[in-house]
């Protein structure tokens, strides 16, 4: 009997920047994508700690999952499945924060689709 391996991987294009550990922290905060800065989820709502970087208040505390990048453009592949499992779960879903854990502080670009 052959068993089915189902796995959740939240991709990103790194076109520019140094190597670099990412970590995925599910975001606990809802956020509006045309109101979000650095400092605000919504225009009306702060995050806890600017950059939503707030441990159990803007993300979880730990991460679904972490890859690193190379110095090179290549894809970011992280894996996301216990987050996604949570979700199906019916654990809250607004999305993921990537934080840097280690590597390169340079800037970095990314591309959702290459």
């Amino acid at each position: 009997m052959k068993h089915m391996r189902n796995e959740a991987t939240l991709s990103l294009y790194k076109a520019t920047g140094g190597a670099t550990t990412f970590g995925a922290y599910r975001l606990l905060k809802a956020w509006n994508e045309t109101q979000a800065t650095w400092n605000k989820a919504t225009s009306t709502v702060s995050w806890a700690v600017p950059g939503a970087t707030g441990s159990n208040t803007d993300r979880r505390s730990a991460a679904d999952g972490a890859a690193a990048t190379t110095t090179s453009a290549a894809w970011l592949n992280l894996p996301v499945t216990s987050g996604v499992i949570a979700i199906k779960g019916g654990a809250i879903n607004h999305g993921w924060r990537l934080i840097p854990t280690s590597g390169a502080t340079t800037p970095k670009s990314f591309h959702s689709r290459h």
